[in-house]
């Protein structure tokens, strides 16, 4: 039996992080964000959101459309 566990891969990021990967804007992020409407984002405390980086891929690839 294998037990060996692969490497962890990094699928959240922050606002910030997904405003310049992907080249767009981070106010408008923190908007849609605000207004619950970025798919895969969700808020930790009363500032910070994290991003699930393939649900807001998928997302950015569908041309921004709703989930």
């Amino acid at each position: 039996m294998n037990t060996q566990l692969s490497k962890p891969t990094q699928e959240g990021a922050s606002i910030r992080e997904l405003a310049r990967r992907f080249g767009v804007s981070a106010p408008v992020l923190y908007e849609l964000a605000r207004q619950d409407r970025l798919p895969g984002c969700r808020r930790i405390g009363e500032k910070r959101f994290v991003v699930h980086v393939p649900s807001f891929q998928q997302w950015l690839e569908s041309g921004g459309r709703a989930e």
